[in-house]
């Protein structure tokens, strides 16, 4: 993977060529914007083990379940409880303590140098050039046998799970990682140690990055303020902007009724019968049966109501972890994380937040930008930075 930390066309105004103060230490490492930012906004939550019920989803099937999975092989280790978990934000300046090349190495260390009796947090970049792959490492499972449980005065494997081993048959990584399938950034848990090491290589490299905590120490010193929550944010905004919202919405929706009586008046009675067929393989049927349906959605769903905002404040808010820097609302499985409301509103106020959702609402895009402490993000320049 080449690597390259310069700004296209900054050098020529810069005697030193090279920038130093990079929006981020990691894309020195290869990692991709995309990934990069997903690390710097994960919440860096704890859950405990199983703690009340904890959920996450099964790969395979995208179903949520209680039932620990990982993204890999074998199945029958996947018996028991979700491991505790933390994936810990890394700060823009964080730096590179030590390194281990080659697939032998690299094992050696994850296996031998680091402790395999308790579950460990890590703080680790696996790169693999050849594969295109990399890996932000935050945590290892721990395993125990029979002896040494015994002489730790451990009775049996509930009670190793209790002091901090998750004891499952190997040791399993949890990895913040680029998914091979949509291409998002993800946070799960990968296969043991040894399925990781078949994707490795003499060209892998495994950065050991120091262990701090200077994201999670920042977000806990901001003031304190009332949790503000969807349902809350959501009555909020239809008190104050009910009026003013519908008035958009209503005008939408009579362009789409317009749309929807001109496309029936244009189908024909030969295509009525084929999109009513419905074994129809007639593609252009399929066609309009199908913007005949989405229309039909669009123009019944535009009453303002808790359910209906719901799903578009979701999406406002996905938008504003994307382009903006607030603090996550928790950690994403899926890879798409959410903004904070009682952060936006810390920054903005409730009222402009409010402002910029119906920006959202009624225009499909927000005008007043994003709160960013990244200067280049607010210089305007950051698309000039190059893609890994």
């Amino acid at each position: 993977m080449k690597i390259n930390n310069y700004i296209k066309g900054f050098a020529n105004f810069n005697n030193t060529g090279a920038i130093n103060e990079m929006a981020s230490e990691l894309t020195k490492l290869g990692v991709p914007k995309n990934l990069m930012q997903f690390i710097h906004k994960l919440s860096g939550k704890v859950h405990r083990m199983s703690q009340n019920g904890d959920v996450q989803k099964d790969p395979t099937s995208g179903r949520e379940t209680s039932k620990f999975h990982t993204r890999k092989e074998p199945y029958k280790a996947k018996g028991g409880p979700w491991p505790e978990r933390e994936d810990a934000p890394l700060s823009h300046d964080i730096e590179v303590k030590g390194s281990k090349s080659g697939k032998r190495n690299i094992y050696h260390y994850l296996t031998q140098l680091l402790d395999s009796r308790k579950d460990s947090g890590l703080r680790l970049i696996l790169v693999n050039p050849n594969q295109d792959q990399i890996h932000y490492l935050t945590r290892k499972t721990g395993k125990m046998s029979k002896s040494q449980m015994l002489d730790a005065d451990i009775r049996n494997t509930e009670d190793a799970r209790e002091q901090g081993t998750s004891n499952k048959r190997g040791l399993y990584m949890r990895v913040v990682t680029l998914d091979g399938d949509s291409g998002d950034p993800i946070s799960a848990w990968e296969g043991t140690i040894g399925q990781m090491a078949d994707d490795m290589d003499d060209d892998s490299v495994l950065y050991i990055m120091e262990e701090e905590t200077r994201v999670n120490d920042k977000r806990k010193t901001r003031v304190d303020i009332k949790e503000v929550t969807a349902k809350q944010f959501i009555k909020y905004f239809i008190s104050n902007f009910n009026t003013i919202a519908q008035k958009f919405v209503g005008d939408a929706s009579d362009k789409k009724s317009d749309e929807f009586k001109e496309l029936v008046g244009n189908i024909t009675p030969a295509e009525w019968a084929e999109i009513n067929n419905r074994y129809s393989d007639n593609q252009g049927a399929i066609d309009k049966k199908n913007k005949l349906s989405k229309l039909s959605y669009e123009i019944s769903s535009v009453t303002l109501d808790e359910d209906a905002l719901k799903p578009k404040l979701d999406a406002f808010q996905k938008l504003a972890a994307t382009e903006g820097e607030y603090n996550p609302e928790d950690d994403s499985y899926s890879g798409r994380q959410k903004a904070s409301l009682s952060h936006m509103s810390e920054i903005h106020t409730m009222a402009v937040v409010a402002s910029m959702f119906l920006q959202f609402v009624a225009l499909g895009k927000v005008h007043k930008k994003f709160y960013t402490d990244d200067p280049f993000k607010e210089l305007g320049i950051d698309d000039l930075l190059f893609d890994m």
